[in-house]
């Protein structure tokens, strides 16, 4: 995924075109909103590693009870 994507995949509703790929097709850009949001009311914190044409690496961490 390009680099100027990055910081805005958490967003609600965006989305990034796969190659091949129409926007629209199979997503509703939710899906790392929902993670994002569920991993933040639990006091932890995510993170994304991309390459372009390569693919993605996303982790998160949660505190210890």
């Amino acid at each position: 995924m390009p680099a100027e994507s990055l910081d805005r995949i958490w967003e609600k509703f965006y989305r990034v075109a796969r190659d091949g790929q129409e926007k629209d097709e199979e997503s509703t850009g939710l899906g790392l909103a929902f993670v994002r949001e569920v991993v933040e009311q639990h006091g932890g914190t995510l993170a994304v590693e991309s390459e372009v044409g390569r693919g993605s690496k996303f982790s998160f961490a949660l505190p210890r009870l």
